[in-house]
């Protein structure tokens, strides 16, 4: 969820999902939940109720992706169903990624042959056909497939994490994870970044352990005709 402020003050609001193997350091956001246009501050009287719909708005959206994407299961079926366009990059590169990661190596395979066929316009993209090029070669490789997704953090980005953990010293700060803190050692290129950052996460929290599938498909909408739902 991102607030995006336009070129003159104001606001606006954009909810969606961000497939995480993608190495920007941006909000990318490749599956819309709601976008809603930049609303311009003229007066604080103005602005505040639009600020606040902004906010009602954002409460109510800012589930939806979870909702819609309870499991990578999920993620493959929608973006490996999406028809295909030609001249559309990445949405070949991410249905690839998405089912090598489901174990289904032959639509994997067949995604990453269509951006390896796509035209060269720009260096960006070399570097995206190299990589396709390597899934292609690991497709049916579960774990190789998964291990490509989960990098390490690039320096700049494992000094953010750090700088925020420190800003939050002896505040509030909640942290979820689907790995346990001892996998987080080999996402950091300095181990002593990993071991400063960990040991003031871990020595100073309450830890949570949730075993157990996910609860999000407990909270997908029905249909009427399910049973035990009313017309």
């Amino acid at each position: 969820m991102e607030f995006t402020p336009p070129r003159i003050a104001g606001s606006g609001l954009h909810v969606g999902a961000m497939w995480l193997w993608h190495d920007v350091d941006h909000l990318a956001f490749h599956a819309e939940a709601v976008r809603v246009g930049s609303e311009p501050l003229r007066t604080e009287a103005q602005f505040t109720p639009l600020a606040l719909e902004l906010s009602r708005q954002a409460a109510a959206n800012v589930t939806a992706p979870r909702e819609k994407f309870p499991a990578l299961p999920d993620v493959a079926r929608y973006l490996t169903s999406r028809p295909v366009r030609r001249g559309f990059f990445w949405d070949s590169f991410d249905s690839g990624i998405a089912a090598g990661l489901v174990g289904d190596p032959d639509t994997a395979r067949d995604h990453f042959e269509r951006v390896l066929r796509e035209g060269v316009l720009a260096p960006w993209m070399v570097e995206a056909q190299e990589k396709a090029r390597e899934l292609h070669a690991i497709a049916s490789d579960r774990d190789a497939m998964t291990a490509f997704t989960m990098r390490q953090l690039g320096a700049s980005q494992a000094d953010d994490l750090d700088e925020l953990v420190s800003e939050r010293q002896g505040r509030y700060l909640i942290i979820t994870s689907n790995r346990a803190p001892s996998d987080w050692y080999p996402l950091f290129l300095n181990p002593v970044v990993a071991e400063s950052l960990l040991d003031r996460l871990i020595n100073t929290s309450h830890q949570v352990i949730m075993n157990g599938p996910s609860h999000r498909p407990n909270k997908r909408p029905r249909n009427p005709g399910d049973s035990g739902m009313k017309p």
